[in-house]
C-alpha cells in the first residue's frame, strides 16, 4: 500500500485578510488607550514635581520669616556669561523665585513638565537660574503669590491657603503670571494656551503644600459675585477685589476666549 502524506491546506486571501483587518481593529482601539495612560504617567510625574516645588516654596518662607519670594527680583551680582542674550529692567539680569528656592529643591529636573513641548527652551531674563541652577521651566507663580499678597506679609496671615492657588503649569518665560493671562497663546503654537494640559487637566499647587489635578474652567468657580464684591471661595486665583482682575464679567470674557484645548 502506497503512503501518501497529507497536504496541509494554507490560508486563504480571504481568511488573511480579516485577520489583518482584526489586528487593526484592535490597534485602533488600544493605541488610544497606551496614549491616555502614557499622559497619565507624565501627569503623574508633572504633580509630583509641583508638590515638591511647593514643599521647597514653603521652607523658604519658614526661613524667611514667613515671607514668600517675589515672581522676580535684579540680579546684579551676577556676570553674565560672553554672548548671553539676556532682557533687563534693572542693574543686570533677573533672577526669579526658581533659583530663589533651589537650595530646598536641589533639582533642576523638577521645574520642567514631561508633557512640556519645549523642554530645552531657555529662560532668557533667568540667566543665573538656567546657567547655576540648571533650570528651565514649565511652572509659575500666581500673581497673588508674587505681587499682591504675601511678598508684603507674612504666609501665615494668607486666608483660605488649602483653595488658593501657589503654582500652577506654564509654556511662558514669565516667572509669575495672572489669571488673567489665561486667554493667551504660547509663542510657538497659536493654537494653545500658555499653560500646559494633561488631557484637558491641569496640575496646580496650593498655598499650603498639597497640589491637585483640575480643569482650568473649574478653578475660575461660578463667577456669581457682584462687580466691587469679593470674590466667593471657589474662585481660587484670587480672595479680594483689586481691580478689574477680579470682576466677574471680565473674567467670563477671558474665559470664553481661552484656547481650545482648555474646553
Amino acid at each position: 500500500m502506497q503512503y501518501r502524506p497529507k497536504t496541509r491546506a494554507g490560508f486563504t486571501l480571504i481568511e488573511l485578510l480579516v485577520v489583518i483587518a482584526i489586528i487593526a481593529i484592535l490597534a485602533a482601539i488600544l493605541f488610544p488607550v497606551f496614549a491616555q495612560a502614557r499622559e497619565k504617567a507624565r501627569q503623574s510625574s508633572c504633580l509630583s514635581n509641583m508638590k515638591q516645588l511647593g514643599l521647597g516654596l514653603l521652607m523658604y518662607v519658614q526661613d524667611y520669616d514667613q515671607r514668600s519670594p517675589h515672581g522676580w527680583a535684579d540680579d546684579c551680582g551676577f556676570t553674565v556669561p560672553s554672548g548671553w542674550p539676556y532682557w533687563s529692567w534693572g542693574c543686570g539680569p533677573e533672577v526669579s523665585w526658581r533659583w530663589m528656592i533651589s537650595p530646598y529643591v536641589k533639582n533642576g529636573g523638577l521645574y520642567t513638565c514631561p508633557t512640556y513641548e519645549q523642554p530645552d527652551e531657555p529662560l532668557w531674563r533667568y540667566i543665573r537660574d538656567e546657567v547655576q541652577g540648571k533650570i528651565h521651566r514649565s511652572y509659575a507663580l500666581n500673581y497673588s503669590m508674587a505681587h499682591w499678597w504675601c511678598p508684603g506679609n507674612k504666609m501665615d496671615n494668607c486666608i483660605r491657603p488649602a483653595s488658593s492657588i501657589m503654582i500652577t503649569e506654564s509654556r511662558e518665560w514669565n516667572a509669575d503670571w495672572a489669571m488673567g493671562m489665561v486667554s493667551g497663546r504660547a509663542w510657538f503654537d497659536g493654537s494653545k494656551g500658555i499653560m500646559t494640559t494633561h488631557s484637558g487637566t491641569s496640575n496646580f499647587t496650593f498655598y499650603d503644600g498639597h497640589a491637585k489635578a483640575m480643569r482650568l474652567k473649574a478653578t475660575f468657580g461660578n463667577l456669581n459675585y457682584c462687580e466691587t464684591c469679593v470674590p466667593a471661595d471657589d474662585q481660587l486665583w484670587a480672595w479680594w477685589n483689586g481691580g478689574d482682575w477680579e470682576h466677574p464679567s471680565w473674567l467670563r470674557n477671558q474665559i470664553a476666549n481661552m484656547a481650545p484645548e482648555y474646553q
